[in-house]
């Protein structure tokens, strides 16, 4: 069985309207402030290059779990055996004066023998369940 990750709707969206809001401010100020536009311009890219470095995929197989990352097309082999233990976070959603702004969310943290985290998280993935799922099947199946 190999199951993918889906993107969540609007997960890359988000890594992406930052930098078109700064690319079109530097457009408007242009004209008037170039410095401040050149460096709105700059500012823009880096965090796009960023945001797009830090996007990836999961592919849930039998025997390993691959981390390909979107941009590079790297694929990372994390082995179910090299997996040490994992926790489920709570993230909360967030305060304002006004209320909460959500109720927050979990994401399940797999920790590695290297001491790398694996974060898989509902708000990047539509099928977080089935992903989540499929690794604990497979995991206890080997043991």
């Amino acid at each position: 069985m190999k199951l993918k990750s889906k993107f969540e709707n609007f997960y890359i969206l988000r890594l992406v309207i930052l930098p078109i809001l700064f690319t079109l401010l530097s457009i408007s100020l242009f004209n008037s402030k170039p410095n401040f536009a050149v460096f709105f311009l700059v500012l823009a890219l880096l965090v796009l290059i960023y945001n797009l470095a830090t996007i990836f995929e999961i592919v849930v197989k039998e025997s390993e779990i691959v981390k390909v990352s979107v941009l590079t097309k790297k694929k990372k082999i994390i082995p179910y055996s090299i997996i040490q233990s994992s926790r489920l976070d709570y993230v909360s959603g967030g305060e304002t004066d006004a209320g909460m702004i959500t109720s927050g969310y979990h994401r399940c943290v797999f920790i590695l023998e290297n001491k790398e985290l694996l974060i898989i998280s509902p708000l990047h993935f539509k099928n977080y369940n089935e992903l989540i799922r499929a690794i604990g099947f497979n995991r206890n199946k080997l043991d």
